[in-house]
C-alpha cells in the first residue's frame, strides 16, 4: 500500500476500533441493566434467590467479557493521528491489546468463580430468610428450626438434608397452620480459610439462633466442614 491508502486504512482502523469499544461498553451497561430488571421483577423471595443463584455469575461474566473486548480496541486506538504508515508498531500494539483483553476477562472470570460466591452466598441469604407472607390472609409466617421442621418432612426430606443433597426450609402461619416448604441445593458454597487462604471451606448446615423484631436473621450458626 502507499501512503495514501495506508492513512486510509489507519483512519478506518481507529474509527471501528473506536465505535467496536463503545458499542461493547454500552452492551456491558445494557447486559447489567437488563439483568437486575429481571431480578427486580421476581416477587417471589424464593424465585428471586433461585433466579439470582442460577444467573447472576453467568451473566457478570457476560459483562466481563464485553468490557474485555472492549479493552482490546481501546488498547488499538493508541496512538491514532500520531502515525501515516503502517510498521511495526501496528502489529505489537494488537500483540498487546489482545494480551490485556486476554488478562481483563481470565481474571474476572477467576474473580466470579473463586472470590464471587462468597458475596454472592450473603446476597442469597438475604432472600432466602426473607420472612415470608401468607398469601391467605398476609400473616407473616414463622421459619422453623432444624429440629421443628423434621415433623413436616417426609423420610426421603430428611434423607437428603442428612447426606447435605437438600435442604428444606420449612414455614408455618401460627395462626392458620398453613404451611410452606422451600427447597434448596445443598450448602456447597466454598468459603476462605482462615489458615490457608483459599476457598475451601464447605457449609454443611446453617441455622438460625437469633432473629430481628419483624423475624429476619440476625445471627446464623454456621457448622463447616473443610
Amino acid at each position: 500500500m502507499n501512503v495514501v491508502e495506508e492513512l486510509n486504512f489507519l483512519d478506518a482502523w481507529h474509527s471501528a476500533m473506536l465505535t467496536g469499544a463503545i458499542i461493547m461498553v454500552t452492551i456491558a451497561i445494557l447486559i447489567y441493566l437488563i439483568y437486575h430488571l429481571r431480578v427486580s421483577s421476581v416477587t417471589d423471595f424464593k424465585a428471586k434467590h433461585d433466579f439470582i443463584s442460577a444467573n447472576e455469575i453467568r451473566w457478570y461474566k457476560w459483562i466481563f467479557y464485553c468490557l474485555g473486548i472492549a479493552v482490546v480496541m481501546f488498547i488499538n486506538i493508541y496512538g491514532m493521528g500520531k502515525f501515516d504508515r503502517m510498521g511495526v508498531w501496528f502489529y505489537v500494539r494488537i500483540f498487546f491489546s489482545i494480551a490485556g483483553g486476554t488478562v481483563v476477562g481470565y481474571i474476572s472470570a477467576l474473580i466470579l468463580e473463586y472470590y464471587y460466591p462468597t458475596k454472592l452466598n450473603v446476597k442469597l441469604r438475604k432472600w432466602r430468610y426473607m420472612p415470608r407472607i401468607n398469601v391467605k390472609n398476609g400473616s407473616k409466617m414463622k421459619l422453623l428450626t432444624e429440629d421443628e421442621e423434621d415433623v413436616h418432612l417426609d423420610e426421603g426430606m430428611q434423607s437428603e438434608e442428612n447426606v447435605f443433597s437438600i435442604d428444606y426450609d420449612v414455614w408455618v402461619d401460627e395462626v392458620t397452620k398453613d404451611i410452606k416448604i422451600d427447597k434448596y441445593q445443598g450448602h456447597l458454597t466454598a468459603l476462605r480459610c482462615n489458615n490457608c487462604g483459599f476457598y475451601t471451606m464447605k457449609v454443611i448446615k446453617e441455622e438460625i439462633i437469633e432473629r430481628n423484631e419483624d423475624g429476619s436473621p440476625r445471627e446464623l450458626l454456621r457448622i463447616i466442614n473443610a
